[in-house]
């Protein structure tokens, strides 16, 4: 009776490993591949019959030139197509476009189409805690750091932990009339780990158009939640900031916030004092605040619980201001009146963040 126990014991959790699915094995067909070992059947003859009629509607075509002949059995991906969904009003797909692309005809936050998706893309990357390499508004183009995306596939008894690492490059191109832009996406690297273990196979044109299309669709979905947010139709449970990356006035990249002028004025060099800055001189009525900073220590940025951004040593300007809009806009140069690179005023956002939603969970309490 035990033996008989264990045996099925033993057949259900076989059978529960069975059932479960890795990253590899969701992209291919199930049961086996015997059929790769199949061979051609004789024809039919027709001898004694006479020529038969052949119906060319189910003819298998032949297969191109270009076709890979090696693109058999487990090698198949056989998941449906990835599809771009515009989900936010006022956006739509262009089939014709060579990469990924989605155009906007509205603005989400009321400034020109594009200056409001490049100001989408900024919080985007922020939200995903990704830097951005470079920008140059110009070209209309931007490389960020990597994305790290982590599932995790099977059950209880077999789980299987699967991550990617991404980078990508996007292209912003406005419309000749100004009401519209475009958006383009191209993956310019990525790596795939099982479990912690780097997978080998090579990413084929169809797996780069998923990475790209996904990507797309996180963005918008992005884009979705901010335009409810800014119309009042979504709560703030997820204790947002009060503050978000854009451009001021004259098109340098900035901090945003709907919070008052007096408010931040008094705030401001609290927040900067936590990362290190300490306050050299300032003026209400120009609005500015001069500091200056010393890179700390690893040490120093752990105790903040913060993430950490490297500057300079010296002295830095934060001019307050306020846009047609009624926010007020923070813009940062360094001592030589040079406005600081997108870069380095999104690292400094991320930590400000950390330390405000530090903030919001001690008052939650």
């Amino acid at each position: 009776m035990l033996n008989k126990q264990k045996l099925l014991i033993g057949g259900v959790l076989l059978a529960v490993l069975a059932g479960c699915s890795s990253p590899e094995s969701r992209k291919q067909a199930i049961k086996n591949f015997d059929y790769l070992e199949a061979s051609l059947a004789t024809p039919l003859s027709t001898e004694g019959v006479g020529e038969l009629e052949q119906d060319p509607r189910y003819s298998i075509p032949a297969i191109g030139s270009d076709a890979p002949a090696d693109y058999l059995g487990k090698k198949v991906d056989v998941r449906s197509p990835s599809q771009v969904l515009p989900v936010l009003q006022g956006t739509y797909v262009n089939e014709s476009a060579d990469k990924v692309t989605v155009t906007f005809t509205e603005a989400i936050r009321g400034g020109s189409v594009k200056d409001d998706v490049w100001a989408l893309m900024l919080n985007f990357l922020a939200q995903q805690n990704v830097a951005t390499v470079s920008l140059d508004k110009t070209k209309g183009e931007l490389v960020s750091d990597y994305f790290i995306f982590e599932e995790t596939f099977g059950s209880f008894w077999n789980k299987t932990r699967f991550r990617s690492k991404e980078q990508y490059k996007f292209y912003l191109n406005e419309s000749s009339s100004s009401r519209s832009a475009s958006l383009a996406v191209e993956l310019l690297d990525v790596s795939e780990s099982i479990d912690g273990d780097l997978s080998s196979g090579t990413i084929t044109p169809a797996d780069k158009n998923r990475y790209e299309t996904n990507m797309i669709n996180r963005l918008l979905v992005f884009a979705l939640a901010e335009h409810q947010r800014a119309a009042g139709n979504a709560q703030t449970a997820d204790n947002r900031v009060p503050i978000e990356l854009g451009f001021d006035e004259n098109g340098l990249p900035a901090w945003l916030t709907t919070v008052e002028y007096d408010t931040v004025w008094q705030k401001l060099p609290l927040a900067l004092s936590a990362l290190n800055f300490e306050e050299k001189a300032s003026n209400k009525t120009l609005g500015f605040y001069r500091m200056s900073f010393k890179q700390p220590t690893e040490k120093f940025w752990k105790e903040q619980g913060v993430r950490p951004f490297s500057l300079d040593k010296g002295d830095y300007l934060f001019q307050l201001g306020q846009s047609k809009e009624g926010q007020t806009v923070v813009t940062i140069f360094d001592k030589d009146k040079k406005p600081l690179s997108v870069q380095q005023v999104s690292s400094i956002y991320l930590s400000i963040a950390d330390l405000m939603q530090k903030q919001m969970q001690v008052e939650a309490k």
